[in-house]
């Protein structure tokens, strides 16, 4: 992630630049994640949201939706007072807004468990991952396929459902 942030930046002060809304969106969300990755949560959580900004207004769904899942993501992963009730708001949100989008609904669901899961709103986050987890194997999704299913062993576990989740 080190090396990425290099290159990163220098694509979005290119894209800044040149006027490509969105790219620039593109890279933000990019250099977001990096930023995160490397513990930085403030901006990463910063990126991400000008990132869906920017695809809100170029009409971008799969970046608008996927930056606020990363949004929703790094805020429980800050975990600082304010910030599951801001996440809880935001995958209420992604779970409405990504139904027509299937792998998306996945990833929106996914991220309501993690924050239900955070929240240690047990019963929740094991709606969400069941859910997330159902989808998933139906067929793949672009990122978080992993972590979906380890959300849902933690859920298990968190729940007392040691075997289901062995």
């Amino acid at each position: 992630f080190e090396e990425a942030m290099t290159m990163l930046e220098r694509a979005l002060a290119d894209e800044r630049a040149r006027r490509m809304r969105i790219l620039e969106a593109y890279s933000l969300h990019n250099v977001g994640m990096s930023y995160a990755r490397l513990g930085n949560l403030d901006d990463g959580i910063l990126y991400q949201r000008q990132a869906a900004r920017i695809a809100d207004e170029c009409g971008a769904a799969r970046l608008r939706l996927n930056a606020r899942v990363y949004e929703t993501i790094f805020l429980v992963w800050r975990g600082a007072p304010g910030a599951l009730g801001t996440a809880l708001n935001l995958a209420r949100y992604l779970a409405s807004e990504a139904r027509s989008h299937p792998s998306l609904y996945t990833e929106a669901m996914f991220a309501l468990a993690r924050v239900q899961l955070a929240r240690r709103v047990l019963e929740g986050a094991l709606e969400a991952a069941s859910e997330a987890n159902q989808r998933l194997a139906a067929g793949p999704i672009e990122e978080w396929d992993e972590y979906i299913r380890l959300t849902m062993i933690e859920a298990l576990f968190a729940s007392g459902m040691n075997e289901e989740a062995d």
